[in-house]
């Protein structure tokens, strides 16, 4: 992948939740560690991951002011680095894939849920390989293709996959995601007889991300979203069987690179104030992976509870965006940390 296409990502970031372009401001650079893969050169590592960058600095604004500003570390491998080192690796790795959510798009790197996480538990080596914007297809392309356990040394250990809700709609594509879906994040083709999924390209070779950037470029995104789900409506929960085959896929990509290794599916607290429908979507889904045989953890009923108690949006929540502040990633961590504590 080109330095030019690698940049054009960072300069037109959008964040999770559409709100608005994010600039990177890059601090220092570093010579980019490239995972081995058997794709030959037609394979593209994922900008997301900030291979070329060691440290950089990610300001969000909108007509109100700054939203967010914060600098961020990471690995040669794109690893975003916070994690307080263990004193002993005694358990072996725990690694957290996820979104922005779990990558802590807003916050400083001690900040982040695996940072917070990697204060509260012992022996383990915790790694952050959360990735803006994305969903289980981009870590289906990451785990599927490159060769992780060459900076993942631990052969013990644990994958959480934190599920967050909106995750629904990126890997089924829809518009309102395309609206600001990063050119260079995969497209898959979910062939369901055979539970499995084709390589197609990145977005910026799909008509419809085209399409999709042409309407923004009209200005006439929020009167085409408007009507695409009022006359295409999508049905999230038929979505479920095609979600639950990505989380399959990427167990299996995962205990081939480490047999030792335990998959957990997390459902994401960092956003407990989802949409009342959404409950029923979530509840459906914890079936699906039960039936399938993935071991969850499921900490919905604390999202009720958090509310329940009195929280406000405002006050946990980065104004004007969809992401967490610190104390929620803490309130996120120490759920988690008294799970993995049982293990």
């Amino acid at each position: 992948m080109s330095i030019q296409l690698l940049l054009f990502f960072f300069l037109t970031l959008p964040s999770a939740f559409g709100v608005g372009p994010s600039q990177v401001e890059p601090l220092e650079w570093q010579e980019p560690h490239i995972l081995s893969h058997d794709k030959g050169t037609d394979l593209r590592p994922l900008a997301t991951w900030k291979l070329r960058l060691k440290k950089m600095r990610l300001v969000k604004k909108d007509d109100l002011g700054v939203v967010y500003d914060f600098i961020a570390h990471h690995t040669p491998e794109g690893f975003r680095l916070g994690q307080k080192e263990a004193k002993k690796i005694t358990k072996g790795h725990l690694i957290f894939v996820g979104c922005s959510m779990i990558y802590g798009d807003g916050v400083q790197d001690t900040e982040t849920t695996p940072a917070q996480v990697s204060n509260l538990v012992e022996g383990w080596h915790v790694y952050n390989l959360g990735v803006q914007g994305a969903s289980a297809k981009e870590h289906l392309y990451l785990w599927r293709n490159f060769s992780l356990n060459e900076a993942i040394k631990e052969e013990n250990g644990v994958l959480l996959y934190n599920h967050f809700s909106d995750h629904f709609e990126r890997v089924s594509y829809t518009w309102r995601y395309l609206s600001w879906a990063s050119p260079i994040l995969p497209v898959w083709d979910y062939v369901p007889e055979k539970h499995d999924f084709v390589y197609k390209g990145i977005n910026s070779e799909s008509i419809d991300w085209k399409f999709s950037q042409l309407m923004n470029q009209l200005g006439l995104t929020y009167m085409w979203l408007r009507a695409t789900s009022h006359f295409v409506p999508l049905k999230l929960s038929n979505k479920i069987p095609m979600m639950i085959d990505y989380l399959l896929a990427i167990k299996k990509e995962y205990l081939r690179q480490f047999p030792k290794g335990r998959f957990i599916v997390t459902k994401s607290v960092l956003n407990p104030w989802v949409p009342a429908e959404m409950y029923h979507l979530e509840e459906t889904f914890l079936k699906a992976l039960s039936a399938a045989n993935l071991e969850v953890w499921d900490d919905k009923q604390i999202d009720r509870d958090f509310i329940s108690a009195g929280k406000k949006n405002d006050d946990w929540m980065i104004p004007r965006d969809g992401h967490p502040l610190p104390k929620l990633h803490k309130w996120n961590a120490d759920i988690l940390a008294g799970h993995i504590q049982n293990l």
